[in-house]
């Protein structure tokens, strides 16, 4: 299970008309020797961390994305930010799939984050992930949350 933090940007950083000449001389070196921006899988950063002290091993994982990461199923979203993704790891919630006939396509549950230890691991991520956006070296790309939101300020709303 992932949460996608998105945050947008007042700074040139991802894709958008603004950034077009940047993007153009990251192509010419990627044309040039295979350097630059385009020569990247997009995944500029990671972590582990523990969301309390009595985790014997990290239970979540961080993707950062310099750019903005949909969570509508695009790869990315037009426009200047950057993405932290929020990674559940080792689940605890199980879904099943069952069969009413011999015929019928299966019933598939997946059940996502039906092991209250699992929403409340992946709260703690969340939360951690926008500490992680509102550190000194991100002001200066004058970041905003998109999603999970501003409004999204209790554990009951992320």
């Amino acid at each position: 299970m992932m949460v996608i933090c998105t945050s947008k940007s007042t700074q040139p950083y991802g894709i958008s008309a603004q950034a077009l000449p940047k993007r153009a001389v990251d192509l010419m070196r990627w044309i040039g020797g295979r350097r630059g921006m385009f020569s990247s899988n997009l995944v500029e950063a990671g972590g582990f961390v523990r969301t309390s002290p009595e985790e014997a091993r990290p239970d979540i994982q961080f993707h950062f994305i310099p750019g903005r990461k949909s969570h509508r199923g695009r790869m990315l979203e037009y426009g200047h930010g950057v993405s932290l993704h929020t990674c559940l790891l080792r689940p605890e919630s199980r879904g099943s799939v069952k069969r009413s006939s011999p015929d019928g396509a299966p019933d598939i549950d997946l059940g996502l984050l039906s092991n209250d230890a699992d929403m409340s691991r992946l709260t703690k991520g969340v939360k951690l992930a926008r500490e992680i956006l509102a550190q000194a070296p991100f002001r200066r790309f004058g970041l905003s949350e998109l999603v999970p939101g501003a409004a999204a300020n209790d554990d009951e709303s992320l």
